[in-house]
């Protein structure tokens, strides 16, 4: 059993200067790969007046089925077991956050069209390699735990989450310092 985030963060004076925590050896562990190979951080963002994330998001996470997503950036430093957030974009009733975690379970590659029904509009549909996702946990409001844009652009530490800068792209490299805050984040939600 893994102990709660907050006990396992430590800070130096340093770190705690800065007001980055920095992470301990027991949660570095849990953020590796078999083998010891350390682990990548991914926010992979959907827009919901083109795809309906809720959706897809909601339909396979109930039946454990994993999900597929656009690898358009960066695609060729995305590994197995690499922990993926998954960000709704604003729409015209969406509130934009972080919605899902997960983690990859396939390379990227040309797995086609298996998302053709949760598109808006089949002018939409995207091509390109995609990667499967094992999704573990899907929240898709506030009240449910969501991380939401505002919350996080408001948040020490998550001011350079690219996301937060630059908003135009699918696939968004997140830190290892920033993937630690919002994991502390996410749990601290879902209590």
């Amino acid at each position: 059993m893994v102990p709660p985030l907050k006990a396992l963060l430590f800070e130096t004076p340093y770190e705690k200067k800065l007001n980055r925590p920095q992470i301990s050896l027991e949660l570095r562990c849990i953020f590796s790969r078999e083998g010891g190979a350390e682990v990548s951080f991914w926010i992979f963002q959907g827009n919901p007046t083109m795809f309906r994330v809720d959706d897809y998001l909601r339909d396979n996470f109930a039946d454990r089925k994993p999900i597929a997503w656009l690898s358009k950036q960066f695609s060729a430093d995305m590994e197995i077991g690499d922990i993926v957030f998954i960000w709704r974009a604003k729409g015209r009733k969406y509130i934009p956050g972080i919605v899902a975690k997960g983690e990859i379970v396939s390379r990227p590659s040309d797995i086609g069209y298996l998302v053709e029904d949760y598109w808006v509009s089949k002018t939409n549909l995207k091509e390109g390699l995609r990667v499967r996702i094992k999704l573990s946990d899907v929240r898709l409001s506030p009240e449910e735990g969501m991380l939401t844009r505002n919350f996080l652009e408001k948040t020490v530490g998550l001011e350079k989450l690219s996301i937060l800068q630059f908003c135009q792209s699918t696939n968004f490299v997140v830190t290892e310092a920033q993937a630690e805050l919002i994991e502390k984040l996410w749990r601290e939600a879902a209590m």
